[in-house]
């Protein structure tokens, strides 16, 4: 019996080996679904779904069987989908959600997927981000907005009209909404051109809409929205404003029966501020504005517009046989002024005073009537009590050291509304000024001038007596404080400073292009233009005592010449000298061992910095080794070389002479140039040699008294 059962079970076996290649798979598919804006941000939350793709009876793609869904998680952005394919190979479509809306949905199709692989899918959906802006720009927060697809007419051209509700978003703390919608002509099912979308921002005077929201695959559309507004200013025949608290009436303005504009519908109410400017949110629409006035008689302002999309500023002047209502306060106010520096340190001592603003023809402000003015106490406050105009603006001046130069003007500081007090704090920028020597120290306790800087006809800056702001001096911490003011195109101040002082050789030391910024302190550093040398020769030796001269040059390359001599100094015991003196391009000048002036040029001194020079001067090393030996005391005589401007040289003046001992050397110092040193012996006979001499180098120079040497009268050296 087990024979038999055996051999039955073999060919059915053998029977089902055929069907194995086409059996279901056993082992999963697996996905990692990734979706990004076009930014390349991860995008939470988004909803997918796997079906299997097969063609309708039309023969387009269609999704059928549903295998597995996933959501892209919060923190890592993947949507991890295992699911077991029906074949060991097959196509299927993904459904991808950001919003749970059939119309929002994104299809993917053709995803061709084999038994057990392992993939990631990434993909970019398209969307809208909008900023939400007030009528005055600013953000508007934690604000709702409706996204609507667009309806379209039988031609697929678009309405001004909404079709369905996508999504209602919030600005949350940033202003800003983001929402994934696909373009429906590349994304939907069935490719339906839903390719726009409209913005429905609804607020507490009106609803405002925005149309033609083009939305293109992978792309996100970008758009800044602000909020339509009417920004009006309500004035007299001199541009003097009302009093804040005036209300004005809001209507649509329409066309009646007899063809006149009249007044429609009331659609709000809005008052004048204490700048004496109103604003009133309002789609775009043509209004009348009316302002009741004494008598109960309206003023009526026709054709105001407001246009989409941004504030439209109309400035309104009633006619002057209506009446407006009174303005004036009958009781005192209270002015609190506070003044302080941008680090919250206060201005005790400053000084200010209060002027009613008036604006001349150009519309600039200008000072006008003084109210009154006072010295700030140790706390930077100040109390005014006074009866103020409420269609007055107030000008504020405050200063340091000087009232006309360098001040502060706050324009439009304040408006008053009859019955409340006011309080002015402002914050001012200080100049710190830290003065150092050209090597670095703090000059403390030391005394400058502040100048409000001026330009010449060629634009130069330059420093005008007239100008003089204060003079001042720095503390023992080595600083100087004192406030001055940014540029004001106001009054004519360029907000640009100059110091002149006093270097360690009395020597006027400008310094120019000192900005003041408005919003910040400024931190002046100036370090004296200085020099500090070293004097060696080319056998590093220091050269002590020494006498330095330090020359004006004038001229450039080889027109260049010495020009005033300015300071004379002396190295110290280690070779070293120093001075200050302020910047520019310079010579320095040393004697050589016969008292000629060895120059050493193009010394630049820089401003606020340390500048630093080492001389080298030349080392020319002369010997004598004469037949018999060189008597003790023997001098070789140094000669100039001139040339007739070729390579030809000839003896020239006598210079001086050097003492030789022996075989041994001598050394001296010489300006650069070509030289002879001769040797005369016992009889007269002179021998000698030429040698180059050049700052920074040794030279080595032997004689001997043999013919080569001999010097004869008129002897030709040719150098090349």
């Amino acid at each position: 019996m087990l024979k038999k059962i055996k051999f039955l079970i073999i060919p059915a076996l053998f029977l089902s080996l055929p069907f194995f290649a086409h059996a279901a798979c056993n082992t999963a598919t697996t996905i990692k679904f990734i979706a990004r804006d076009a930014n390349g941000s991860l995008i939470p939350n988004v909803r997918v779904d796997v079906y299997k793709q097969e063609l309708d009876a039309n023969g387009s793609p269609k999704p059928t069987t549903k295998f597995v869904s996933g959501t892209t998680d919060a923190n890592l952005g993947v949507a991890n989908l295992s699911f077991k394919n029906s074949l060991d190979s097959d196509t299927y479509i993904l459904k991808v959600q950001s919003i749970n809306k059939d119309s929002a949905s994104y299809w993917y199709f053709g995803n061709s997927l084999s038994c057990g692989q392992s993939t990631t899918i990434e993909q970019t959906l398209s969307g809208i981000d909008v900023t939400l802006h007030g009528a005055d720009g600013s953000l508007l927060l934690n604000t709702n907005v409706n996204i609507y697809s667009q309806a379209t007419d039988s031609n697929g051209n678009n309405l001004k009209q909404s079709k369905e509700l996508i999504a209602t978003a919030n600005s949350g703390n940033s202003g800003e909404i983001r929402v994934y919608v696909p373009q429906g002509s590349v994304r939907g099912l069935n490719k339906t051109p839903n390719d726009y979308y409209m913005l429905e921002l609804v607020r507490p005077s009106a609803k405002f809409n925005y149309y033609n929201i083009a939305v293109y695959d992978k792309t996100l559309t970008s758009l800044d929205y602000y909020v339509s507004s009417l920004h009006v200013r309500l004035q007299d025949i001199s541009a003097a404003p009302f009093p804040s608290g005036t209300q004005v009436e809001v209507y649509k303005e329409v066309v009646d029966s007899n063809d006149n504009n009249s007044k429609g519908t009331r659609v709000g109410t809005f008052n004048i501020g204490d700048d004496g400017w109103g604003t009133f949110e309002a789609p775009a629409a043509v209004y009348v504005l009316a302002v009741k006035g004494k008598t109960g008689q309206y003023q009526n302002f026709w054709n105001v517009q407001a246009i989409d999309g941004r504030s439209t500023e109309y400035k309104l002047t009633p006619d002057s046989s209506w009446t407006p209502s009174d303005g004036t306060c009958p009781n005192s106010a209270n002015l609190y002024v506070n003044i302080k520096t941008y680090s919250n340190s206060s201005a005790a001592g400053l000084k200010f005073e209060l002027y009613e603003q008036n604006t001349d023809g150009n519309g600039v402000p200008t000072p006008g009537t003084r109210v009154g003015g006072g010295t700030f106490d140790s706390s930077g406050h100040y109390t005014m009590n006074f009866k103020p105009d409420p269609r007055k603006i107030y000008a504020l001046k405050v200063w340091d050291k000087n009232a006309n130069l360098g001040e502060f003007w706050f324009f439009s500081a304040t408006r008053f509304v009859c019955g409340y007090d006011r309080t002015i704090t402002e914050s001012l920028p200080v100049l710190k000024v830290i003065l150092r020597d050209s090597s670095g120290a703090l000059k403390k306790n030391f005394n400058f001038s502040l100048f409000m800087q001026d330009f010449d006809a060629d634009n130069n800056p330059t420093i005008e007596d007239s100008n003089l702001i204060a003079n001042l001096k720095t503390d023992n911490s080595g600083i100087a404080r004192v406030f001055v003011s940014p540029y004001n195109p106001y009054r004519f101040q360029t907000g640009i400073y100059a110091i002149r002082s006093k270097d360690a050789n009395n020597n006027n030391s400008d310094s120019y292009n000192i900005h003041m910024y408005p919003e910040k302190d400024t931190s002046f550093q100036y370090t004296f233009a200085g020099l500090n040398g070293e004097l060696r020769d080319a056998g590093k030796n220091l050269l002590a005592n020494r006498e330095v001269r330090f020359y004006e040059q004038t001229g450039s390359g080889s027109d260049r010449a010495l020009g005033s001599l300015l300071i004379k100094t002396k190295t110290d015991k280690s070779g070293r000298f120093r001075f200050e003196y302020p910047g520019g391009t310079y010579a320095l000048a040393v004697l050589d061992d016969f008292n000629h002036e060895n120059v050493f040029w193009n010394i630049s001194l820089k401003y606020g910095k340390s500048n630093t020079v080492k001389l080298v001067t030349s080392q020319n090393r002369i010997s004598v080794n004469a037949s018999g030996g060189t008597p003790a005391g023997a001098q070789v005589k140094i000669f100039n070389l001139s040339t007739d401007g070729g390579h030809k040289y000839y003896k020239d003046g006598e210079l001086g002479s050097v003492k030789v001992t022996g075989s041994k050397t001598s050394y001296v110092s010489l300006v650069p140039g070509y030289y002879l040193a001769s040797y005369f012996d016992k009889s007269g006979k002179e021998y000698g040699r030429y040698f180059k001499s050049a700052n920074g180098s040794i030279s080595t120079t032997k004689i001997t008294t043999s013919l080569v040497n001999r010097i004869s009268e008129n002897k030709i050296f040719t150098i090349k």
